[in-house]
C-alpha cells in the first residue's frame, strides 16, 4: 500500500490480475518475475514479451506483450 497509495490498484495486484495499460512494475508486483523475457529494440519503441507458466520447450501458457514499459496485450492458452 505504501508503494502505490491506491487501494483499488493494490487489490488487483494482490489478486494477480493484469490489464492493458499496466506498467512493468505493476505487472511484476502482480505476477512476479517471468520465466523469460524476449526483447526487441526498435527505433521508436521497445517491445518485450514476458513469458509465464512454461509448458514445454519454448512454450508458455501465458505471454504478456509490453511496449515501452506498458502492457498492450496477452496470449493465454
Amino acid at each position: 500500500m505504501k508503494k502505490y497509495n491506491d487501494e483499488e490498484l493494490v487489490d488487483k495486484l494482490m489478486q494477480g490480475i493484469f490489464w492493458q495499460g499496466q506498467t512493468k512494475r505493476e505487472l511484476k508486483d502482480s505476477l512476479g518475475n517471468p520465466s523469460e523475457i524476449d526483447e526487441k529494440v526498435l527505433k521508436t519503441k521497445i517491445k518485450e514479451t514476458w513469458k509465464y507458466q512454461k509448458i514445454g520447450n519454448n512454450r508458455y501458457a501465458l505471454k504478456i506483450f509490453v511496449e515501452n514499459g506498458v502492457v498492450i496485450g496477452w496470449d493465454k492458452k
